[in-house]
């Protein structure tokens, strides 16, 4: 009794863990689309005619958004990378745990993640009538296949939006050698935390890799340290896709 309290109590920390990283993830998500829609659109209501904002007596000049944008953008859009990155490695290790709590290991990634993001949710959009927005079963093969999957897309395409965004403010903004360096710096950075990314990215989009966890040597340490029987579980899962446990 007491080996399985410290398994669920290990559980719940690995869970805990990995949502609180997805809360965090959701919130950089939808706030750099946000931050960017808004960029945009007062960019564009700024070339058709003008839009004046008044704050407190205050008049706000919408082009002066633009010189904060390198700045706000790379925050939100490195603080998004790192919180993927650091979320795989969450997933990881709550997924290498559950076979050791659960007879049946057949989740999806999302069944674990209350704190969903606009990304996601575009995701799931489904133009059949009939076909399921998910697998009745985290086991069924479909499940796995990404290959050519344009949502795979969704959050490269933001990351990128960002960069761009960011690079695209030196047509807004005074034109000196500080405000090139402090664009192409911001604009540099992004792109050089981004680059594994969405390297990762493109190669399941292609079909490269199979998973998210192909092409990272995670090493076999982690195994060891595993229950015979969540072992195996795990091996005849990975042996047999398409069948339970």
């Amino acid at each position: 009794m007491a080996g399985n309290n410290e398994k669920w109590r290990r559980f719940e920390l690995l869970l805990a863990n990995f949502q609180a990283i997805g809360k965090s993830q959701s919130f950089f998500v939808n706030t750099l689309v946000a931050f960017l829609c808004l960029v945009w659109s007062l960019d564009v209501l700024h070339h058709s005619g003008g839009v004046t904002v008044q704050l407190l007596g205050a008049t706000i000049q919408i082009h002066g958004l633009w010189p904060i944008v390198p700045l706000i953008a790379s925050v939100l859009c490195l603080g998004l990378i790192g919180s993927i990155n650091l979320i795989h490695h969450a997933w990881r290790r709550l997924d290498l745990w559950i076979p050791e709590v659960f007879s049946d290991p057949s989740f999806f990634f999302t069944e674990f993640d209350p704190h969903k993001n606009i990304l996601d949710y575009l995701a799931c959009l489904k133009l059949s009538l009939r076909k399921p927005v998910l697998p009745d079963t985290a086991d069924n093969p479909s499940a796995e296949k990404q290959k050519w999957n344009p949502t795979l897309l969704l959050y490269p395409g933001l990351v990128l939006l960002s960069i761009y965004t960011t690079s695209f403010s030196l047509k807004r903004i005074d034109v000196t050698w500080w405000s090139v360096a402090y664009a192409a710096f911001f604009a540099g950075i992004q792109s050089l935390f981004a680059l594994p990314f969405l390297w990762r990215k493109a190669c399941l989009f292609v079909g490269v890799h199979k998973s998210a966890y192909d092409g990272v040597d995670w090493g076999i340490e982690s195994y060891y340290r595993m229950s015979l029987e969540a072992l195996e579980r795990m091996v005849k899962k990975q042996q047999n896709p398409g069948g339970l446990g």
